[in-house]
């Protein structure tokens, strides 16, 4: 759900700035900051939540949190991920959430 989130988040921004990109007249390219700074914003969020959201799943599999460096050093690692099943009842981190 949250790379769902987080790809139309791109797509609204590409469309955005495309669209005031033509609006724009060629001395007019200041006003661009204002939403390359939200965008910028938004995007940190997004790898901040993106770690959190890593370091659960890791958890999940009980294994340390600093794995993530692994996991966004080499991404064929963030699609293994998916696959695994986590560890059946209470691991290293905890019991395992209720849904």
């Amino acid at each position: 759900m949250f790379t769902i989130l987080f790809l139309s988040y791109c797509f609204i921004f590409d469309i955005l700035n495309r669209v005031f990109y033509i609006k724009a007249s060629v001395n007019a390219e200041n006003k661009f900051y204002a939403l390359y700074f939200v965008a910028v914003l938004i995007l940190v969020t997004f790898i901040v939540k993106n770690i959190v959201f890593t370091i659960r799943r890791l958890h999940d599999l009980n294994l340390n949190g600093w794995w993530c460096i692994w996991y966004f050093l080499l991404p064929p690692i963030q699609i293994t991920l998916c696959f695994f099943k986590g560890t059946d009842g209470v691991n290293d981190y905890g019991e395992p959430p209720e849904y």
